[in-house]
């Protein structure tokens, strides 16, 4: 239920765009056809020529995995930061308020989503404008990241649940052990003794709110 067999795709936006006359500057026109036009090459007509679409709601409802390999990276950033941002809003549009959570996205190598923009950009990471809106939609996220190495500091405040695996650097170890409450002697533990499968978790909700092995 649900699916749509003709739903606009990209290359419609494309030919939508080209045919404008007077409505838009022609060199505003042109920059975002040079743009337009490197996504669907980058996409390939495989991925940005479907037609065959599904309402969120039925998405919603069962497992996905999406796999991005052989994607450039800008190409995997707007490809999970669309299925982010439309599952966000179509939450908020239903009016969801304190609902339980119902949804879990997990973000498997999501530094490209954390990572802050450079300094000059002014642009606000993805994950950042998302974060302080999607608590009480019945969203969870789940994002997986080797290093806190870039990760926009904006981002932390809004991560309720954090899980430390093994890491790479000492500086790794010092700020998500300060962000997860521990002291300096269990942060020196988790050097030490995290191995493979072995983790320590803050936990979001409840009283306790040591880390935990």
């Amino acid at each position: 239920s649900g699916t749509c067999t003709q739903c606009p795709c990209l290359h419609d936006a494309y030919e939508r765009l080209k045919a404008l006359s007077g409505s838009i500057p022609q060199s505003s026109r042109d920059a975002l056809l040079d743009r337009l036009a490197d996504l669907l090459v980058g996409l390939t007509p495989s991925c940005s020529a479907l037609r065959l679409g599904w309402k969120q709601a039925d998405l919603a409802q069962n497992h996905f995995t999406f796999e991005l390999l052989g994607a450039s990276e800008s190409v995997k950033t707007l490809v999970a930061s669309h299925l982010l941002f439309t599952t966000l809003h179509s939450r908020l549009h239903a009016g969801a308020s304190n609902e339980s959570m119902d949804l879990l996205i997990v973000l498997e190598d999501a530094q490209r989503l954390l990572r802050k923009p450079s300094v000059n950009s002014g642009d606000i990471p993805p994950l950042d404008e998302i974060a302080g809106l999607i608590r009480g939609t019945g969203v969870g996220i789940l994002a997986a990241a080797q290093t806190m190495d870039g990760i926009s500091r904006g981002l932390v405040p809004n991560l309720s649940l954090k899980i430390m695996g093994r890491l790479g650097s000492g500086s790794d170890y010092s700020q998500l052990g300060s962000d997860m409450g521990m002291n300096r002697e269990q942060v020196e533990w988790a050097k030490r003794n995290l191995a493979p499968g072995t983790f320590i978790v803050q936990m979001s909700t409840g009283p306790w709110r040591e880390p935990f092995v």
